[in-house]
């Protein structure tokens, strides 16, 4: 009977954490998106959790229906759309913010300028280049001649996401 008690002591020690790790493996990628949408926390006293504002996924405008209709125009923009909503899921913060201060900077900039800028930002070389690195696979920024520099397309995603206003200005580097 001895051995009941101690596995009855031992079950109300475990249970809270026990549920807890349960609630929280269930729920992983809800949290995981709360906290890849978080942009800022403010507190410890009056904690203020601040997130990217959501999306509403809009339905296509294009009729199957009568999908031979569709010209080649309304087909690039839907594909555009669909695009950007995926960048816009996609691209880490710290993309979103070398895109815009690519924006706002106004000119071409070298490899060594670019780390030299973000260094104090973004402390890892690796994750630098990843950035620089996704950003040219999709477009978003070009590189001729050791310069990179903000492509048209760039431009689109940054308006479609409305970025320039969920960057303040004073998070920039300087020129």
């Amino acid at each position: 009977m001895e051995w009941v008690k101690v596995v009855l002591q031992f079950l109300q020690i475990i249970v809270w954490p026990g549920a807890l790790l349960a609630f929280l493996f269930m729920f992983r990628s809800q949290i995981g998106a709360f906290i890849h949408n978080i942009v800022s926390i403010k507190g410890p006293a009056g904690l203020e959790i601040q997130q990217q504002p959501v999306k509403t996924i809009r339905k296509s405008t294009l009729d199957p229906a009568n999908s031979t209709k569709a010209t080649a125009k309304d087909l690039r923009e839907e594909v555009r759309y669909w695009e950007f909503t995926y960048l816009d899921m996609f691209l880490v913060w710290n993309s979103k913010r070398v895109l815009v201060s690519m924006l706002r900077l106004g000119e071409s900039i070298g490899r060594p300028r670019f780390h030299i800028m973000w260094a104090p930002h973004i402390s890892q070389d690796g994750e630098r280049e990843a950035i620089l690195s996704v950003l040219l696979v999709h477009g978003l920024l070009s590189e001729q001649a050791g310069m990179l520099a903000i492509t048209d397309k760039g431009k689109d995603y940054i308006a479609f996401a409305n970025l320039e206003n969920r960057f303040p200005l004073s998070e920039f580097v300087a020129k």
